[in-house]
């Protein structure tokens, strides 16, 4: 009796050990961070002012903790914020913003117009700050920046629940630059050392810093937001990893083998985008960095030749190489005008058949290399390696891609050391006129620059774009560049999640974002 007795102590110690072990192997799988949603944002900021810098990544802080008079919604339009409604008057000069009835800080304190005021001297007086010149616009802006006049003599003007701003000139894109995330409405002066002062700051966005965790942030609704009623009701859990290849092996570690995780992240690995996108695990949004060809214009160069640039337009297929590396990540154009209802297509490859026989003809007088160069990052090095094995393949002509650091490339382009420069363009407020702007003073094309100008004091958005098409027609004579593509911003997320969008500019929303299971 005694035997069976030890005998079945035993087998019940055994499968109670087994037990045990179970439940601690059940809880060590268990991940601690899926009570949040596990957002990477990369970079790691020192304060929440973020104006010494034109870093995009760590700006997402800011759309989702703060909230300005207006912001660009999930379709591209600028829509009201803390400001219900807006007016332009009709010569474009002076914008009336009405404030919303129920707009609080998270503390609990009124938001009035005078806090825009006061928020907006504290950004001019910020010397470190390289957007504060992007408001001259504004009377008075100028003069006050550099000392000449007191700042209550700038037309940035509060009474009752009204802002009212005047401007010099018309600015046809103002409300544009109002929408970037540096304008949202913040008390300036408290937000550096922001991780181990969260507790001390007015938030008037969708979500308030509920907790540091290391160097990890807990966001969770500010329960005072005017649209709190829509916010998610999910916590966020915000990491900092800044390594793009890392924080995809931890989104993609079911296993818990990292003892991390990330659910939605920003800047993923370009060699990656083709195969998550076939996964459904990429989303596209609308950018504002263009990619495109520039030629060096010396006599010296083949490329000073405008024949062969005519010819290098009409071999480019550009398709081929946003096919290769992901439709998703680029979005081939003929035009850097895009007018309503149609695209003015002057790029467009026309004459191919004579384009191959300048190259037969070209190939009997030289056997010379052509030289294309592009900044050393990963969406220029895999679009040059495309473009260059096309054009190769297309005019038996040797293409040859050289890579440069961001300085290195300033000092070839000088030297005029290349003939091709595969270049980024990346606009803040209006994509056309910044581009135009900038290509006509490259061109030194002084009647181009005057119609680009005069852009600024039409309202009219089609007649501007007429304006702009007549410009790119001018520009395109010489072709001293030549579009390529528009660059989207790609997101990826697990399949669970919804909700989220992302600005022209890169920046994440995710003051919807929700579980979808």
């Amino acid at each position: 009796m005694k035997k069976i007795l030890a005998f079945t102590m035993i087998v019940m110690i055994i499968f109670l050990g087994i037990s045990i072990e179970r439940d601690i192997s059940v809880v060590d799988n268990k991940n601690p961070y899926d009570q949040y949603i596990n957002y990477n944002m990369a970079a790691n900021p020192e304060n929440l002012k973020l104006t010494a810098t034109n870093d995009v990544r760590e700006k997402d802080l800011l759309i989702n903790l703060f909230q300005g008079l207006v912001k660009e919604d999930e379709n591209g339009k600028i829509v009201g914020a803390l400001a219900e409604e807006f007016q332009i008057s009709e010569d474009g000069l002076e914008y009336n913003f009405k404030l919303r009835d129920n707009i609080y800080y998270s503390t609990g304190s009124k938001i009035t117009s005078k806090d825009f005021v006061d928020f907006f001297k504290s950004f001019l007086d910020d010397e470190s700050n390289i957007y504060r010149s992007d408001l001259d616009f504004i009377y008075g802006v100028k003069d006050y920046r550099e000392g000449r006049i007191d700042f209550s003599q700038v037309a940035i003007i509060s009474k009752d629940d009204m802002l009212t701003i005047r401007l010099n000139n018309p600015c046809p894109y103002f409300l544009e630059i109002l929408s970037h995330p540096i304008y949202v409405l913040r008390d300036y002066e408290k937000l550096n050392n922001y991780k181990n002062r969260y507790n001390e700051i007015r938030y008037t966005g969708p979500f308030i810093i509920k907790s540091v965790l290391g160097d990890e942030v807990i966001l969770s609704k500010n329960k005072r937001y005017y649209n709190s009623k829509n916010i998610t009701d999910e916590e966020i859990r915000i990491s900092f990893i800044d390594s793009a290849e890392n924080a995809l092996a931890i989104f993609e570690d079911t296993e818990n083998k990292t003892g991390n995780k990330v659910d939605v992240m920003m800047d993923v690995p370009v060699n990656e985008v083709y195969r998550l996108k076939k996964q459904n695990m990429i989303k596209s949004f609308v950018g504002n960095e263009s990619l495109f060809l520039s030629f060096n214009d010396s006599e010296e160069r083949i490329s000073g030749d405008i024949k062969f640039r005519i010819a290098v337009k009409d071999s480019l297929n550009r398709e081929v190489c946003s096919e290769s590396i992901s439709e998703s990540l680029l979005n081939t154009v003929y035009s850097s005008v895009e007018a309503e209802g149609k695209t003015l297509e002057v790029f467009k490859p026309q004459f191919e058949g004579n384009a191959k026989k300048y190259f037969k003809d070209l190939n009997k007088e030289r056997n010379s290399k052509i030289i294309v160069i592009y900044e050393d990052k990963s969406l220029q090095r895999r679009v040059a390696k495309e473009l260059c094995e096309e054009l190769s393949k297309a005019t038996g002509m040797e293409f040859e891609p050289m890579a440069y650091s961001s300085e290195e490339i300033k000092n070839v382009i000088e030297a005029g050391e290349y003939d091709i420069c595969i270049s980024s363009f990346q606009y803040k407020y209006e994509g056309e006129f910044e581009y135009l702007n900038q290509l006509a003073a490259a061109q030194g094309n002084e009647e181009c620059k005057d119609k680009v100008h005069k852009t600024l004091y039409i309202m009219n958005e089609d007649e501007r774009n007429t304006v702009f098409e007549e410009c790119e027609q001018i520009l395109s004579e010489k072709l001293s560049q030549i579009p390529l593509y528009e660059v989207n911003n790609v997101i990826c997320y697990k399949n669970e999640f919804s909700g989220f969008y992302v600005n022209k500019r890169g920046n994440i929303d995710l003051e919807m974002i929700k579980r979808v299971r």
